[in-house]
C-alpha cells in the first residue's frame, strides 16, 4: 500500500490526485469554451442552453440559445446557495428533476436544473461547480468585511 503524502492530508488514500487534477482541468476547459447543456423548466419541458464558466471561475453564463444574439443571464457563483445531485430537491424545486439532473438554489430564491448526459457527468459537473462556488465565496467573504484578498489575477486559469 502506498501513503498519501502529507501535503493532502483530506485526502483518502485510494483517490489518484493526478486523475482527479485532470478531470478538473478538464472541465474547466470545456465550461470555459462552453458546453450546451439541457436545461429543465418549471412547466417540465426541456431545452437546450450554453453554459459557460469565465476565466476567473467566478461567473457561470447562460444563452438561452445556442445563436450568437441569444438572451444570456449570468450568475455569480457566490450566489449559489446549494447544489443538489439528482432527485435531492425534488421536493424543495419546482423542477422536473430526475437522477441526471442538477438543480444549483440561487439566494433569491430561484433555482437552476440541468439535465447532464451521465451519471459521471453529472457528478463531475456537481462536484467541480462546488469546488468553484465554495472558492468563490471564501474569495468574497473577506472583501464584504472590509479585508484584501489574494488578486484576481492569481485566479485566472490558462488553457
Amino acid at each position: 500500500a502506498s501513503a498519501v503524502p502529507s501535503s493532502t492530508p483530506d485526502v483518502p488514500p485510494h483517490v489518484d490526485v493526478g486523475q482527479a487534477q485532470a478531470v478538473v482541468k478538464n472541465f474547466v476547459r470545456t465550461m470555459v469554451k462552453g458546453k450546451r447543456i439541457t436545461m429543465l423548466s418549471v412547466t417540465g419541458g426541456l431545452t437546450e442552453c450554453m453554459v459557460a464558466l469565465d476565466r476567473q471561475l467566478s461567473t457561470l453564463t447562460l444563452a438561452l440559445s445556442c445563436k450568437k444574439d441569444a438572451r444570456t443571464r449570468a450568475v455569480p457563483l457566490e450566489s449559489v446557495e446549494k447544489i443538489w445531485f439528482g432527485e435531492d430537491a425534488a421536493s424543495d424545486v419546482e423542477l422536473p428533476l430526475d437522477d441526471l439532473c442538477i438543480a444549483l438554489l440561487l439566494e433569491d430564491g430561484s433555482a437552476l436544473g440541468f439535465r447532464l448526459e451521465d451519471l459521471e457527468e453529472r457528478d463531475t459537473f456537481a462536484l467541480c461547480l462546488t469546488m468553484f462556488v465554495d472558492g468563490r465565496k471564501a474569495e468574497v467573504a473577506p472583501r464584504a468585511e472590509g479585508g484584501r484578498t489574494a488578486s484576481r489575477e492569481r485566479r485566472v486559469i490558462r488553457i
